[in-house]
């Protein structure tokens, strides 16, 4: 994979991980108490974050383990505009994929802006990601598991002007990751989503759906999140930050067999192959502000012998497999370097 380096930010006295007193003031650095943590935690800006995140590169996605995750503090995501209602919304039938995307009034496009990210990130378009069945089909794993639905809603640098521009750059695109568990009923979130997929169930079909704000879909997510650095492979190879919702979402049996239904262009059903997990490597995964739980998505566990299970999946692309005891929790000064 080649991507664009991302030059370091040249700040005086570039901070380290470490818990030292050292330099924290030169880079911006303070220290502060997560509510379920004994010790400070660090509080770094933005710039700091992108640098250690770009540190080295590697491909996505990947196995979300707690003992991987760097807990830090910075200022919560900011979400603007999630509240404008849209000129037009719609949804097509790519035989690859289902895309939503709407068109706003100029300067009510809903963006994102700090946290991890030093710019204004503007609304692109939300993807699915499901399985053949009830047991697997998320992109990412956590802890272990597999879930059996993914949302992806895409943001891009505001400042490359489109999504097509922003893939040039190495801190172009963000994703906001949402994991999916099976429950009993519908998700009245999404309802409006899959309602309306038995209208373009055939490839290259589309249908424009009643104008809603985006904040009726997803939740913003602003503190108690994951972020790292992964890479896309669409047409050509770019950089993405991938920002995961630590708070499972739910999906009805009858929600998720909707997607299941739908056609690509030989109208076989729409099978989207897994993409495989990818080795962690060096790279620097964070725990951003975390309120609670020792576990990477905070979803209750599914009963036993029951249809709405989790699966877990096969991670032999690189995971390491070594033992739970053997592993060290990783605290702020095991950032890779």
């Amino acid at each position: 994979m080649s991507k664009k380096k991302r030059p370091k930010s040249k700040k005086k006295g570039h901070v380290k991980l470490d818990g030292s007193k050292t330099e924290k003031r030169q880079s911006g650095m303070k220290t502060s108490k997560s509510p379920s943590e004994t010790i400070p935690l660090p509080e770094i800006i933005a710039e700091t974050i992108v640098d250690y995140l770009h540190e080295v590169e590697g491909d996505s996605p990947i196995h979300l383990k707690w003992e991987n995750l760097i807990k830090i503090r910075t200022s919560p995501i900011e979400w603007t505009n999630y509240e404008a209602m849209p000129m037009t919304l719609s949804m097509r039938n790519t035989a690859y994929n289902v895309i939503l995307t709407g068109t706003w009034p100029y300067g009510r496009v809903p963006s994102v802006t700090k946290g991890p990210m030093t710019s204004q990130y503007d609304f692109s378009q939300i993807h699915f990601h499901w399985g053949t069945d009830n047991l697997a089909g998320s992109d990412h794993m956590a802890d272990g598991d597999s879930y059996p639905f993914e949302i992806h809603s895409v943001f891009y640098k505001a400042s490359a002007g489109s999504i097509e521009q922003a893939k040039n750059e190495v801190d172009g695109v963000v994703i906001f990751c949402y994991l999916f568990k099976m429950q009993e009923h519908d998700n009245d979130k999404i309802r409006m989503i899959t309602d309306n997929i038995d209208k373009m169930v055939f490839a290259y079909s589309k249908i424009n759906l009643d104008p809603l704000p985006l904040e009726t879909i997803l939740q913003e997510i602003t503190d108690d999140y994951i972020v790292y650095l992964g890479a896309m492979k669409y047409k050509t190879v770019y950089g993405v930050t991938f920002i995961i919702c630590r708070d499972a979402q739910g999906i009805s049996f009858e929600q998720l067999s909707k997607f299941r239904d739908l056609k690509d262009r030989h109208e076989n059903p729409m099978i989207l192959k897994p993409r495989e997990i990818q080795p962690l490597g060096s790279r620097n995964v964070f725990l951003v502000n975390p309120k609670s739980g020792t576990k990477v998505i905070r979803s209750p566990s599914p009963p036993r012998h029951s249809q709405f299970g989790r699966n877990r999946r096969s991670h032999s692309a690189g995971v390491s497999t070594t033992s739970k005891k053997s592993l060290k929790k990783r605290t702020v000064g095991s950032v890779r370097r």
